[in-house]
């Protein structure tokens, strides 16, 4: 999706989004001021789902590793018997 493209918002939506910019732009210089919230809050449950998606990730991140770290172990063992196989010597030729 480029910049460019219009994204329709309700008029309520553009309300708010409206004030809180104008808000920011009044408070920018003043360290006095609260941080503006730009952004609605999460909801618990999307909270919680944000969670069980982190924990899901670290475990498929830990999986990951784990199978790259077999497969990098397997590809060394398997140059090891490469190595250590003996080299299939020529039988003489008969003489006729």
């Amino acid at each position: 999706m480029s910049y460019d493209e219009y994204i329709p918002i309700s008029k309520d939506r553009y309300d708010i989004i409206s004030a809180r910019y104008i808000n920011y732009i009044k408070n920018l210089d003043d360290p006095n001021t609260e941080p503006v919230t730009v952004f609605d809050p999460l909801s618990a449950k999307q909270i919680q789902e944000l969670e069980l998606i982190r924990e899901v990730s670290k475990d498929l991140q830990m999986k990951k590793e784990d199978y790259v770290k077999k497969a990098a172990q397997a590809k060394i063992e398997e140059e090891k018997a490469a190595a250590e196989k003996p080299k299939e010597t020529e039988e003489p030729k008969k003489e006729e």
